[in-house]
């Protein structure tokens, strides 16, 4: 991977708000104003309706729930977006514009703030993965790690509902975004059942068999691909038999026209894994993957048009891979999982829109990042300078001959000058120590950690998550303000397949 690409033609992250905000608002508007509230249909563009499954007897407080997961995000991931954005607005006067009325998130605007557990269900591990995490999210129960959406052992493994599900089952259209691949352990937790979530062919079968989520966006072509799976079968073919409309870059995604929607997006040159990281889809190049925002954007716009209202789960899911790699580039991250919420609560604020309830959680904390290591400064000039993650360094330097060439691709995509010393640790397999110890960012774990994580709640019955509640809560609270049928670990008959 040679580092050929040019990033001052590439927009500066200062302002992630994508340009067509104000005319996506104004389209939800006048489809959520001129929709009725009752019934159980999609609305065609030809005038038709397409009825879903389920009825459409609820009687909540909300038309509409949107949750946004940042993957692994903890305090500190919050306080870090903050303190980027506020060097940003101000260097001259940071950190003095850290403060309530100078620098603010959109998680700010969340009209209740509280605290979520995150132990799985195991009397030896206090430390969850995503997969039991999520469970006890998704469904209200708790399971052992590695589980996706079902109690008891990986050898007596019981599928049970999802909060997903339920929505579907009455009649609400439901969608799934992140920037892993789609059938990474956070989206999938809420529309399949396996012992193992690494079982991702089996999870995108799932997806399309099952057929219980309208909209689905995010990385992992592979596991729906017949030339990569495993059985040959084309999940691809079979989602637009289905009347799914399959897109997979973002110049496709602005043209969706369809109720249903597979999008499987990835760089230009390797659609197989998760989505690029934010800071090398914006600078490096080699992408024609649209951001999380405009995914958000679309699902919001395409899920509004249900007559009974949505379910949407949007997932920040590069935050935890950030996290694990101890990578300085997480506050960029952080901060366009930021824009998604702040993209949320406009929609949630327009006069126009059904009443919607919105909330921010993470699953679980990456990293035991620290704001803060072996010194009292943080160099924030040069994370805010940050142009490529350490992954694609890694990758760049493996394709440069000698030091000099090295050090003019850490200067282009970082902002630093390294010394001779820096230069040769970097080159040694330690680039990741050179530039945490140049910003001051510590962490303490490669793994997760057992943190509590932040929530933030907005709309109707946001106060029920304004306290430090335990992560089986979270589908009881949605259920109870969409007025879902809904019980928690409540087991369902389905087979899945080994």
């Amino acid at each position: 991977m040679s580092d050929t690409s040019d990033s001052s033609d590439k927009t500066d992250d200062r302002s992630i708000v994508s340009a067509n905000r104000r005319t996506f608002m104004g389209a939800v508007g006048a489809i959520t104003g001129a929709s009725a509230l009752g019934g159980s249909a999609l609305a065609n563009d030809d005038g038709s309706e397409t009825e879903l499954s389920g009825g459409d007897s609820r009687s909540g407080d909300a038309h509409n729930a949107i949750v946004v997961i940042p993957d692994g995000a903890g305090q500190a991931h919050i306080s870090g977006a903050r303190y980027l954005k506020a060097w940003r607005e101000d260097p001259e006067e940071f950190p003095l514009n850290i403060t309530p009325d100078g620098t603010s998130l959109n998680v700010d605007r969340a009209e209740q703030i509280g605290g979520m557990s995150t132990q799985p269900d195991d009397p030896d591990q206090l430390i969850t993965d995503s997969a039991a995490a999520g469970t006890a999210m998704a469904t209200g129960t708790k399971i052992y790690s590695g589980a996706i959406s079902g109690i008891g052992t990986e050898e007596n493994f019981t599928p049970v509902r999802t909060i997903l599900e339920a929505a579907h089952d009455a009649g609400m259209a439901t969608g799934l975004v992140t920037t892993t691949e789609i059938t990474h352990a956070t989206p999938a937790k809420f529309a399949s059942h396996v012992p193992d979530r690494g079982m991702g062919e089996e999870i995108a079968r799932q997806y399309v068999e099952n057929a219980t989520v309208d909209v689905l966006l995010g990385g992992g072509k592979h596991h729906f691909d017949p030339e990569e799976r495993e059985d040959g079968e084309d999940l691809i073919a079979c989602a637009q038999e289905q009347g799914y409309q399959y897109v997979e870059t973002d110049d496709e995604l602005d043209s969706v026209d369809s109720r249903k929607v597979l999008g499987l997006f990835g760089s230009e040159t390797d659609r197989s894994t998760h989505m690029s990281y934010y800071v090398d889809r914006e600078y490096v190049g080699d992408t024609d993957e649209p951001d999380l925002v405009d995914m958000t954007e679309m699902a919001i716009e395409t899920l509004s048009k249900c007559d009974n209202g949505f379910f949407l789960m949007i997932e920040s899911g590069r935050v935890d891979h950030q996290g694990h790699a101890h990578d300085n580039a997480i506050t960029h991250e952080q901060l366009e999982c930021d824009e998604v919420f702040g993209t949320v609560l406009d929609y949630v604020e327009d006069p126009s829109t059904p009443e919607t309830f919105a909330m921010q959680v993470a699953d679980h904390e990456t990293g035991g990042m620290s704001l803060g290591a072996d010194a009292y400064d943080m160099d924030w000039e040069a994370i805010d300078n940050i142009r490529a993650s350490l992954e694609y360094l890694d990758d760049a330097m493996d394709d440069y001959q000698g030091t000099d060439e090295v050090a003019e691709l850490i200067e282009k995509r970082t902002g630093l000058e390294l010394s001779y010393g820096e230069l040769m640790d970097a080159t040694g397999g330690q680039l990741t120590d050179v530039l945490n110890a140049r910003t001051q960012m510590g962490w303490s774990s490669d793994s997760h950690t057992a943190e509590e994580v932040p929530a933030y709640a907005h709309g109707p019955n946001a106060e029920f998550f304004g306290r430090y509640f335990d992560n089986t809560e979270v589908s009881v609270g949605i259920a109870d303000v969409l007025g879902l049928e809904f019980e928690p670990g409540q087991e369902i008959d389905y087979e899945y397949q080994e």
